[in-house]
């Protein structure tokens, strides 16, 4: 069973895909979110996987609940399903992937550029390489509750390629397929490659929008934290301190906005207690 997922939210849309029982993981990249560049990625993917898709299972995205999508799986003989609305959960085995595999090597820059999707295909496919040949992960066996406290189980640490050879239900000839392609990667070449790629997707990302300079804080005296106003240097700035020829000195910039709320709210109070206590005039 497969799942499907959006990635990166950037001009170049993301997808991934991630077996079950296996863990084996499929990134891609499309130019939008039409149906034509999704099916795209979701056959090039397929045809990367040693083993037969038999089901699919999404999030409730535009790009996977439409009418062709699931007209294509039922063309094929996919069962198609979909995660519950404000389940989250429901799509975990590849939304774990975000994360450890697609965020991690691809980053969350935006690509708008042609040549930014052609390089973002070859990191795709050298990333799949990478991660399903070379890199264990631990699956989930059991949980036990002791009080107040779960403990969470893990099988011996396998990669994906190790859990697809030990599969019952993947061929021999395709194991043995396996076998041969495993004995002609390079982990050390492939994650060379990985950062080269990298390295030139960034210098390919949109750059961001220029900040605007921020001015300095005024508290609620209308007093900037730059320091005294002109002409003020000479005063002394001890507390209750007097300068030689003038009278006593405020602390210029040491009164918190907090402190202005407080006496706001205080004189609030005070005039709200006046006006209630002030009385009727039916005298006249």
């Amino acid at each position: 069973m497969a799942g499907l997922a959006p990635r990166t939210p950037n001009a170049r849309t993301g997808k991934a895909g991630c077996s079950l029982a296996t863990g084996w993981t499929e990134l891609g990249t499309t130019r939008n979110k039409s149906r034509f560049h999704v099916l795209a990625a979701f056959e090039t993917a397929c045809a990367r996987l040693p083993f037969a898709v038999v089901a699919v299972h999404s999030d409730n995205g535009a790009e996977f609940m439409n009418e062709h999508v699931v007209q294509y799986c039922h063309d094929r003989g996919l069962k198609f399903s979909r995660s519950r609305e404000f389940k989250k959960n429901d799509n975990c085995f590849v939304e774990q992937k975000n994360g450890s595999v697609a965020r991690r090597f691809k980053g969350y820059a935006r690509f708008d550029t042609d040549r930014a999707w052609k390089v973002m295909q070859e990191l795709d496919a050298t990333v799949s390489l990478f991660v399903n040949f070379f890199l264990p992960s631990q699956k989930l066996v059991r949980k036990t509750r002791q009080g107040s406290k779960v403990r969470k189980h893990y099988d011996r640490p396998q990669t994906p390629l190790q859990r697809v050879l030990s599969s019952p239900w993947v061929s021999e000839e395709t194991k043995n397929a396996l076998r041969q392609r495993a004995l002609t990667l390079n982990p050390a070449s492939l994650a060379r490659k990985i950062n080269r790629l990298r390295s030139e997707l960034m210098k390919l990302a949109t750059p961001l929008a220029p900040t605007v300079a921020k001015k300095p804080a005024v508290d609620g005296a209308g007093l900037r934290h730059a320091g005294p106003p002109r002409g003020t240097a000479g005063l002394s700035e001890r507390k209750g301190g007097r300068s030689a020829s003038g009278p006593p000195c405020r602390m210029w910039g040491r009164r918190s906005a907090a402190a202005n709320r407080k006496e706001t709210r205080a004189g609030a109070r005070v005039a709200l207690f006046s006006v209630q206590r002030t009385p009727d005039r039916t005298d006249f």
